[in-house]
């Protein structure tokens, strides 16, 4: 349904099941998760509580909301969970996040993540723009949306109180329909030349 499951090079993106929560509640307690992402360390029961309503939204019509699991294909390991919803259907706006698990951080699965996220919602849910938020301390995560054409287009100070006590400032990058498909053309030509030379 919806084009879901959403297959890459090296993980599937699927609904999220009721049976995913203790794998999620592993790292949505882990402080190098939460302290650049989440206000605080999630308990076990705000973690089921995330899932069942993420099972429920998936049976929505019209579905807005896409809570999903991020599988690596060698193994069929649930290594995180990534969001996409429709923030206005008339507008044809869309946002996204990811979360990973820390020993697959900086292996490139959240860069090859967002490009799924942006081919589903452009092609599937047929978006016009789409955008993502990240503390401005995580780098790596700005980076990975960087690598897939998003701009950063605002920096909003201090919008966040983060478990640390302090107010940190959001970034958001954002990327167009027709900027996507310009640049999915242009790397698609770029692989064919060096397939023929």
């Amino acid at each position: 349904m919806h084009g879901i499951p959403i297959e890459g090079e090296r993980v599937v993106l699927r609904d999220l099941t009721i049976s995913d929560w203790p794998v999620i509640q592993e790292y949505a307690r882990d402080p190098n998760v939460t302290r650049l992402i989440l206000p605080s360390p999630q308990t076990p029961e705000q973690t089921k509580a995330f899932v069942q309503r993420a099972v429920a939204r998936s049976l929505e019509e019209p579905r807005q909301w896409y809570e999903l699991a991020i599988v690596q294909k060698i193994d069929a390991r649930l290594i995180g969970d990534c969001r996409i919803s429709i923030e206005n259907f008339t507008y044809q706006q869309g946002s996204m996040g990811c979360f990973l698990r820390p020993e697959v951080w900086n292996l490139g699965f959240s860069t090859e993540v967002c490009g799924l996220m942006l081919r589903f919602g452009f092609e599937r849910l047929g978006l016009h723009r789409m955008w993502a938020a990240c503390d401005a301390e995580n780098r790596p995560s700005g980076r990975s949306l960087e690598r897939n054409g998003m701009r950063r287009e605002a920096t909003f100070r201090e919008s966040v109180l983060r478990q640390d006590g302090f107010f940190h400032d959001t970034e958001v990058y954002a990327i167009l329909k027709d900027e996507w498909t310009q640049r999915t053309h242009h790397l698609r030509g770029l692989a064919l030349e060096t397939v023929s030379n």
